[in-house]
């Protein structure tokens, strides 16, 4: 069942320069929010979305950045 699993379990991620401003365009697009946009100890930026066909999509920006 997919759609009732953590969206963390199964995901794509991207990573995005501005992952608030990303979000709230696939939002405006027919994406449905997963939560708000958060920060971890480490700095790193995260918000998860679900398209419309329900896959669920990271988007993160690094705090420190491996490239």
């Amino acid at each position: 069942d997919y759609p009732a699993m953590n969206p963390l379990t199964l995901h794509l991620a991207f990573l995005a320069d501005d992952v608030a401003a990303l979000r709230e365009n696939l939002l405006a697009a027919g994406a449905a929010p997963e939560g708000d946009v958060m920060k971890t100890p480490e700095g790193d930026e995260l918000a998860m979305v679900r398209a419309p066909g329900g896959l669920a999509i990271q988007l993160m920006k690094r705090g420190n950045p491996i490239i």
